[in-house]
């Protein structure tokens, strides 16, 4: 009789058969594979056609046009950009802007104020020398004085020109062709107002300061710039 041997599995071999039975069952594991196809872009693509939208909320408000002004409200009416330009509640005026000097908007200046102003333009323009100082403040008048002596020596170093005429000159002479008043800046107590006047050979711009309650007195009057016409 012959024998069979059977050979007694080793240790190491029974690991091997559990490890190769343990992968096959889990051989149907689905895998995240990607060929070279396939990219970023087209998977958010994919995401969005995928994804479900609400309706919007309310979407009437976004149709209907937005209207503000009364006027169109009792008209019945939409407006329209045309529509607006004609309307002149919503025209804000504009001011032009003179360079080195400031905005022309005088606005905010009181119709007395802006009469002492012209006055004294007219007073200088007409005789520098006696009636000007009658518009300043009787404590304050010294400040006219300055203000005359540096006009009158200045006025060759910046025009290279004499002076148009003397103390005893008794030719009517108009010193100023005109004067524009710029933006004032109203405290509470003194406001202070540019001035610009114009002549044959330039400009000379010059700042007022100006009481708010004495009767529109004058407290200063400085010389800010000169400019000679080229």
């Amino acid at each position: 009789m012959k024998k069979v041997l059977q050979k007694v599995p080793t240790l190491s071999s029974l690991l091997l058969i559990i490890l190769t039975s343990f992968s096959c069952k889990n051989s149907t594991i689905p895998k995240l594979e990607y060929s070279n196809q396939e990219t970023i872009k087209e998977e958010v693509k994919d995401l969005e056609t995928q994804t479900s939208w609400t309706n919007e909320i309310e979407k009437e408000i976004l149709e209907n046009p937005l209207i503000t002004d009364p006027k169109f409200l009792i008209a019945n009416t939409n407006p329209t950009p045309d529509l607006l330009k004609l309307n002149k509640n919503n025209n804000m005026p504009v001011y032009p802007e003179l360079e080195n000097f400031g905005s022309l908007d005088i606005r905010n200046l009181k119709q007395s104020l802006k009469e002492t102003v012209d006055n004294f333009s007219k007073s200088l323009s007409s005789n520098i020398y006696s009636g000007p100082e009658t518009f300043f403040d009787t404590k304050y008048r010294f400040n006219y004085i300055f203000f005359k002596n540096d006009f009158i020596s200045q006025w060759k170093k910046y025009f290279n020109q004499d002076f148009p005429y003397s103390e005893k000159n008794d030719k009517e002479i108009e010193l100023f062709t005109n004067w524009i008043i710029g933006q004032p800046f109203i405290g509470p107590d003194v406001t202070s107002l540019p001035l610009r006047f114009y002549c044959q050979e330039g400009t000379i711009d010059v700042t007022l300061y100006i009481s708010n309650k004495s009767k529109n007195m004058i407290y200063q009057i400085t010389i800010d710039r000169w400019g000679k016409k080229v």
